[in-house]
């Protein structure tokens, strides 16, 4: 990944992101700032990632997310903080976290 991302860096219009596979786990990023256009992200963990800043980075999502895949973090136990601001959010995919044991609560309109 270049380095100008992991310092927020987003192209501008970027619609569709896929991050994993990382040297530095996504919680030692620090401050970003994704760009309004992302409608699908994909967060790829492994056994390495350190979960404990997940929910913090959903906080920077903006709410123009309408896809979220969370895949492969095993030390995540709760999704539903930091969620509650993606209001344009449709499609939620929790794959392979053995651990969530908290899951956002179903709206219907």
């Amino acid at each position: 990944m270049d380095s100008s991302f992991s310092r927020g860096l987003w192209p501008p219009k970027l619609h569709h992101l896929v991050i994993g596979g990382l040297k530095k786990p996504i919680s030692k990023w620090g401050p970003q700032t994704f760009p309004t256009s992302l409608v699908k992200l994909i967060l790829m963990g492994g056994q390495s990632e350190d979960a404990s800043n997940l929910c913090q980075l959903f906080h920077l999502l903006p709410s123009s997310l309408t896809e979220l895949r969370i895949i492969e973090f095993e030390k995540v136990e709760s999704v539903s903080k930091g969620l509650q601001h993606l209001t344009s959010l449709q499609h939620l995919s929790i794959i392979e976290c053995p651990k969530v044991i908290d899951l956002p609560e179903i709206v219907e309109n």
